[in-house]
């Protein structure tokens, strides 16, 4: 054999950059395009369903990613919301009860639907928000604070004129009764005032009048005229868990004791443990303003006896629902 053979017999040629292959127009030079679709054409099932499953699982990510950053955001927005809600409750709360009057009332009632109810006499100037030509000025006021009792609860605030002239009735936001006509009831009367027994009562003026422990009826959105102008007492929502509790400066082991009795919002603490057996017109603090089956703890101070009024009163109330939901709690020094 004169020709360099392999071990099988077949002649071998070495290639390299400075020997390329031959071409010809049977033979030509393979192209990128063409190499692709040799390599795309080559890829199994398989191949292709790992290429699938990873990018489902980037996808699957990034939308992760992004539902969670626009909860985040959802939830901070809520938040801002309500503590500009809060801010305003509170401040509003604190202005209120820095006026109030050891001349009048203060009490915490209970209604037959357990909530929370705050109502007190405070001295002005305050402005009617229901009179939109020359409205009327008043230099005292009674105010009351509760809840609605929708699904989307209102926290409201309503401060009631004590004007004795000029209406006959309750009209708006202005009473026919003036703060020097609370002085002339007795607990009784004025517990029968607060609850608008149905006037049974002998009213200063001769007919019952809105009390606090009525609701204001609040519509949101308005849908008329009449609804925008309801929208005077409203502070802010979703509000829940409205708790009141009062302090006469007594202390413990823990620091200062705070008394109340929030119903099934728990937190019962009364200073009197018999105060169920107490009626309004019993010289005590607390007393039962419902009756023995069911039993609605109020407390009421009023201008007979100016030293057992409370040095202070501790209200929370949460604001928002779910992940936005925040409790917020004010603490106020009254003037005695």
């Amino acid at each position: 054999m004169n020709s360099p053979t392999g071990h099988f017999g077949f002649q071998s040629r070495q290639m390299s950059a400075a020997n390329p292959p031959e071409t010809s127009a049977a033979n030509p030079p393979e192209s990128a395009g063409s190499r692709t679709r040799k390599l795309l054409s080559g890829m199994t099932l398989v191949e292709l369903m790992v290429s699938i499953g990873i990018l489902t699982a980037v996808i699957l990510i990034v939308s992760s990613l992004l539902a969670n950053a626009q909860r985040a955001v959802g939830s901070s927005q809520g938040t801002i919301v309500a503590d500009a809600d809060a801010r305003a409750a509170v401040n509003r709360l604190r202005t209120d009860l820095a006026r109030l009057t050891t001349e009048g009332f203060l009490a915490i009632y209970t209604d037959i639907n357990d909530r929370r109810h705050l109502v007190f006499t405070a001295v002005g100037p305050y402005r009617s928000m229901t009179e939109t030509d020359a409205p009327t000025i008043a230099n005292a006021a009674r105010i009351d604070y509760g809840l609605t009792g929708d699904a989307d609860k209102i926290l409201w605030r309503r401060a009631f004129l004590l004007n004795g002239e000029g209406i006959t009735v309750t009209a708006g936001d202005r009473e026919k009764i003036s703060l020097a006509d609370y002085k002339v009831w007795d607990r009784a009367g004025i517990d029968a005032a607060l609850y608008n027994a149905g006037g049974t009562y002998n009213w200063p003026i001769g007919n019952p009048f809105d009390c606090f422990i009525t609701s204001p009826s609040i519509t949101l959105p308005p849908n008329s005229l009449s609804e925008v102008r309801g929208l005077w007492p409203y502070l802010a929502r979703p509000c829940s868990n409205l708790k009141i509790y009062w302090t006469d400066g007594t202390t413990d082991a823990n620091g200062m004791i705070w008394y109340g009795d929030n119903g099934g919002l728990g937190d019962v603490n009364p200073k009197e443990s018999d105060w169920a057996d107490k009626v309004p017109a019993d010289d005590t603090i607390e007393y039962n303003a419902g009756d023995a089956a069911n039993p609605r703890y109020c407390t009421l101070w009023t201008h007979r006896k100016k030293d057992n009024w409370p040095l202070a009163l501790r209200i929370t109330f949460t604001l928002g629902t779910g992940e936005t939901a925040r409790t917020y709690e004010v603490i106020v020094d009254l003037p005695r």
